[in-house]
């Protein structure tokens, strides 16, 4: 009996190791295949070389460890954070409502920096163009 149970501990113990094994495996095949899809794809979206490099792990690598003791993505860390802002929520509902159509957040931007602009322009403020404030010179400065 003794060492049936030792052989059915010795059994379940590698067929754990074997379960690890294949779900390290299949994590590293995804963030292959992200990887490649990153590099050799025309994307809609603009990434930079240093995004490209980073995305892949922020997405796959399981780094974040939960209270539990099982570790998960950055990315899904962030969407449970995410998940528990309303304001996030409702934005991240939107952009799944409208399939990732960006157009009107950018529209929205820009209506906000324009109706900025109308304000400051409304109230007479100058819009300092350069960093560093200009010597006013006097008009009988100018004519001399």
């Amino acid at each position: 009996i003794i060492q049936r149970k030792q052989n059915f501990l010795q059994q379940e113990a590698d067929a754990q190791a074997q379960r690890r094994d294949a779900a390290k495996q299949k994590q590293r095949a995804f963030k292959k295949d992200l990887s490649d899809f990153i590099s050799n794809e025309e994307l809609e979206i603009k990434l930079t070389r240093k995004e490209k490099q980073e995305i892949p792990s922020y997405i796959a690598d399981p780094t974040v460890e939960l209270k539990n003791g099982n570790k998960i993505s950055q990315l899904q860390s962030d969407l449970f954070e995410a998940l528990n802002d309303k304001e996030k929520v409702l934005k991240l509902a939107k952009m799944l409502r409208s399939n990732f159509d960006f157009s009107e957040f950018i529209q929205d931007e820009k209506t906000k920096n324009i109706k900025k602009l109308q304000g400051t322009v409304r109230k007479g403020n100058r819009i300092n163009r350069s960093s560093q404030p200009k010597e006013r010179k006097s008009l009988a400065d100018m004519l001399d």
